[in-house]
């Protein structure tokens, strides 16, 4: 995950050092369906994006592994690990309760 959308998102929710940690219901409310999509291909491979996509449940026999990857990358599960990945930063850096 790009350091540089850590800086804009602490910065957009978090003023100065006396402020609250973040949530992680706060970090869920800026990530987009195009962010989290862009994020996960900054972060993962393509092979490890194809195989997250079929951890995730988005394996089928009738489609390719590119297609298994596109539906994955448009799904509420892409989101939710893209959330929880940038979250983990946040926490890491001691800006997250």
């Amino acid at each position: 995950l790009g350091l540089s959308l850590v800086s804009r998102l602490w910065s957009e929710k978090i003023k100065d050092q006396n402020a609250e940690k973040v949530t992680k219901e706060q970090v869920a409310s800026t990530v987009t369906l195009k962010t989290a999509q862009e994020g996960l291909k900054e972060t993962y491979t393509e092979d490890e994006i194809k195989q997250l996509a079929i951890d995730n449940g988005f394996a089928s026999f009738w489609k390719g592994r590119d297609a298994e990857m596109e539906d994955f990358l448009k799904s509420d599960k892409a989101k939710q690990l893209y959330t929880d990945l940038l979250y983990k930063q946040y926490s890491d850096a001691g800006m997250a309760e």
